[in-house]
C-alpha cells in the first residue's frame, strides 16, 4: 500500500458525465501532489501500520539518514531492519503512542545500516489512511548537535583546566539548538506547510456533494496541518524572530493553556521592545521550561509568569503553588531542563536561581542583561 493511494470516488446519483470525470482528475492531481510532498519532504518521514508497526512506506530523506532502500524496507518493522539501539526507547515511544495518540520531539537513538548511531527528534502521530489507523512518523537529525553535547560533557570533568574551550562548545551547542530548530521549524510550515495547505484547498474545490473518501482526505490533511503547524511553532516561534519576546510569549501562553489547561497569570512591564536574540531567546526558552515544570509536576491549574525590563537587563520569574521538589534529589539525576536553564543564563552573564521545597511550590528567578552581554547583575 503506497502513501498516496487514494482511490477514486464512488460517483454520485445524478452527476453528469462532465463532472465525474473533472472530480476523478482533481483526485489524481491530488494523489500527484501528495506523492511530491512525501517524496521531496527535507524530514525524514515514514507510515506504518498502527498494530504492529510494518512499514508501508518511506521517502528519500529517509533512506539517506538511514541507507535502506524503499524496496527493503516495505513490510518490515524497524526492529527487524535493526534500527532500534535501545528497545526500552523503542517501547517508551509506543506505550506513549497507545496513550495519547501523538509523540512529539522525542530523541532517540537509530542505527544507520553501516552501524553509525545516529540521533533524531521524533515526532509520531496516530492517524487514519482508508479507513486504517496508521502510525506517521517524522524524524529530525540531530547527530551533530549530540556529538558536540557529549564532547563538552567530556570537558565538565576537567573545566578547570578547558574552562574557556567548554565556554566556546557551550556557545556553540546553544547555537546549534537554536538553528536546528529555527530550520526544522521552517521547513515544516514552509515547505511542508504550504504543500499541505495546496492539497487542503485542492480537495475543497472538489465538485459536487464530497464522498466518503473525499471527506477522509480533507479530514486527513487538515489534522495534519494543524499539527505540522503546532510541531513548527513548538520548535521555534517565528514571531520571536519577527516580533520579538514579548508577541511570542503571548501566543506561547495561549497555546500553552488551551493545551494543558493551567491558566497563567501574566505581569510584564517595559518588555515591549526588542532586546538581543541571545537575550530574547533565552528569556523565551527559561519561561517555556518552567512552564513545561509547572504542566508536568506541579498539579495545580494556575502559575504566574513576571517580567520587568530596565536599561540593565530583564528580570524573570515562573511560579507556582503546587508540589515543589527537593533541589539535593533533581540536583542527585542532574534534570537536563533546570541544568539548560542554569546554562544559558551563566552564558550571558546572568543568573538563576530556584526556590522550592515538598509542597510549599516553586519559584524560578533569572537576571539576564538587556544586550546579551557577559555582565554582572543581580537575581530577581
Amino acid at each position: 500500500m503506497s502513501t498516496t493511494e487514494v482511490p477514486a470516488p464512488v460517483p454520485e446519483t445524478g452527476e453528469r458525465p462532465s463532472a465525474e470525470r473533472k472530480t476523478l482528475a482533481r483526485l489524481r492531481e491530488l494523489e500527484e501532489r501528495f506523492e511530491a510532498f512525501f517524496r521531496a519532504s527535507p524530514v525524514a518521514m515514514g507510515i506504518a501500520t498502527f498494530d504492529d508497526g510494518r512499514i508501508i512506506d518511506i521517502n528519500e530523506k529517509h533512506c539517506e539518514l538511514y541507507g535502506y532502500t524503499r524496496e527493503e524496507s516495505l513490510g518490515r518493522t524497524f526492529r527487524e531492519l535493526g534500527m532500534w539501539v535501545d528497545l526500552r526507547e523503542r517501547k517508551k515511544v509506543i506505550d506513549a503512542l497507545h496513550r495519547k495518540g501523538s509523540v512529539r520531539g522525542v530523541e532517540v537513538r537509530l542505527k544507520h545500516r553501516s552501524g553509525e548511531i545516529r540521533h533524531a527528534l521524533l515526532s509520531v502521530e496516530k492517524v487514519e489512511l482508508s479507513g486504517q489507523p496508521v502510525m506517521l512518523a517524522m524524524l529530525a537529525d540531530i547527530t551533530e548537535r549530540k556529538r558536540v553535547e557529549e564532547e563538552r560533557d567530556r570537558l565538565l570533568l576537567s573545566e578547570r583546566e578547558a574552562r574557556g574551550r567548554l565556554e566556546i562548545l557551550s556557545r556553540r551547542l546553544v547555537s546549534i539548538q537554536e538553528a536546528e530548530r529555527r530550520e526544522i521549524a521552517r521547513e515544516l510550515h514552509d515547505e511542508i506547510g504550504q504543500q499541505l495547505t495546496g492539497l487542503k484547498l485542492l480537495v475543497e474545490s472538489l465538485p459536487g456533494r464530497p464522498g466518503a473518501k473525499q471527506r477522509e482526505i480533507r479530514k486527513l490533511v487538515g489534522e495534519l496541518l494543524g499539527r505540522v503547524r503546532a510541531l513548527s511553532t513548538g520548535l521555534r516561534p517565528s514571531l520571536l524572530d519577527d516580533l520579538g519576546l514579548l508577541p511570542a510569549l503571548l501566543s506561547h501562553i495561549e497555546s500553552y493553556t488551551a493545551r494543558t489547561g493551567v491558566a497563567v497569570d501574566f505581569r510584564h512591564t517595559g518588555v515591549k521592545r526588542r532586546f538581543s536574540p541571545e537575550t530574547e531567546t533565552a528569556a523565551f526558552r527559561i519561561v517555556q521550561e518552567g512552564l513545561t515544570n509547572v504542566a508536568r509536576h506541579a498539579g495545580v491549574r494556575r502559575a504566574a509568569v513576571k517580567i520587568r525590563a530596565d536599561r540593565r537587563g530583564l528580570r524573570l520569574g515562573v511560579s507556582d503553588r503546587g508540589r515543589g521538589f527537593d533541589p539535593a534529589a533533581v540536583q542527585a539525576g542532574s534534570s537536563n531542563g533546570l541544568n539548560g536553564m542554569r546554562e544559558r543564563a551563566w552564558l550571558l552573564g546572568g543568573t538563576l536561581t530556584i526556590e522550592t521545597a515538598p509542597r510549599r511550590g516553586t519559584t524560578l528567578s533569572a537576571w539576564l542583561p538587556a544586550g546579551g552581554s557577559a555582565a554582572a547583575g543581580p537575581a530577581l
